[in-house]
């Protein structure tokens, strides 16, 4: 506590916006011990970073943004920088600029803001209030796959927030940008090159457009005519099981109600598919609730795909499901964290 006390935090974060690189190394390495220490060393380190967000050079932006991204894996780091206000650092380091914001500085902006998301509903609220909304929206077209995964992670916890935040991410314009970030190759267009689609980045998106299509007949109808049906469907063939759940849990979503939905899946073989993910050999008990319940949302209501999950085989290992006490207690899990 002593050098906490003598004042030394500020100017061995601010070694990090003018230091040399073996400087800014062992500077790194020094705060995150010191954070370790005790609840007011962890304000401190994190006032006095998030008092560089969004200044200086790239170089000493990134090492601002990574310092916090490794402080935001303990849950107690996490707090502290939630209470600094770096929210609004975040978005502006996260929205940047030509000059002095490189891509992996906004990658690393993006990461933070999703530790944060994912923490509590008042930081997604907060995220929203400091107009990030539009900026993560622009990073889905980002050429750093990172980029994009987190912005879309975190705009799945803002559209699960609220109704309004729905409308805000749609407003934006971030629907066919999603829809194309599930497909297994996208196209930069500032280079017009193609690229492989990480799984994360897939799956982040899938998330996205779970959150926003729940609840929404318009966006489950919008999502639909971007082509996103058949993406998803595909995802399912993918050896990632959170790929897969998110897959099956957007499909859940913009099929509730929604016959032209369900018939369309239906055609693209999602039946299936779904049905082969029951078996407890291939799919953990998180992905078989996911499976479980958008077989149930398809064959709601729907005579054809009721048949056709029982001739796949379906009914059986859907019945054995519920009897199994942690799997039960998985699907419930699901239904109220996704509203699945």
């Amino acid at each position: 506590m002593i050098i906490v006390n003598a004042g030394a935090i500020s100017p061995l974060v601010n070694l990090l916006s003018v230091g040399v690189l073996e400087v800014k190394k062992e500077v790194s390495r020094a705060l995150m011990n010191l954070s370790l220490r005790s609840l007011s060393t962890q304000l401190a380190i994190a006032a006095s970073l998030v008092a560089l967000l969004g200044t200086g050079t790239a170089e000493a932006q990134e090492h601002v943004g990574l310092l916090l991204l490794t402080l935001a894996d303990d849950a107690d780091n996490l707090a502290a920088i939630s209470k600094t206000g770096a929210i609004r650092g975040l978005v502006l380091q996260m929205k940047g600029n030509d000059k002095h914001t490189s891509v992996k500085a906004q990658e690393l902006a993006a990461a933070v803001l999703s530790h944060l998301s994912q923490a509590s509903d008042g930081n997604v609220d907060t995220i929203a209030a400091n107009n990030g909304i539009r900026s993560l929206v622009a990073l889905l077209s980002s050429e750093s796959s990172v980029a994009q995964a987190k912005a879309s992670a975190v705009l799945g916890d803002l559209a699960r927030r609220s109704t309004r935040n729905k409308n805000l991410i749609l407003a934006e314009g971030a629907v066919p940008i999603l829809v194309n970030l599930i497909n297994d190759r996208t196209r930069n267009e500032q280079t017009n090159q193609w690229k492989e689609t990480p799984s994360a980045t897939r799956a982040e998106a899938a998330g996205a457009l779970q959150f926003l299509a729940s609840g929404q007949p318009d966006t489950q109808r919008l999502v639909a005519e971007a082509g996103a049906l058949k993406r998803l469907v595909a995802l399912l063939d993918l050896d990632d099981q959170y790929v897969r759940q998110r897959g099956a849990g957007a499909i859940a979503a913009l099929c509730k109600e929604n016959t032209e939905n369900q018939d369309a899946v239906e055609s693209y073989s999602g039946i299936l598919k779904l049905v082969s993910l029951l078996d407890p050999g291939l799919a953990a008990d998180v992905l078989r609730s996911y499976v479980a319940c958008a077989l149930s949302v398809l064959a709601s209501g729907n005579r054809k795909i009721q048949e056709k999950v029982a001739s796949a085989g379906g009914v059986e290992p859907l019945v054995r499901l519920l009897d199994e006490p942690t799997a039960s207690r998985a699907k419930e899990e699901v239904i109220a964290s996704d509203g699945l």
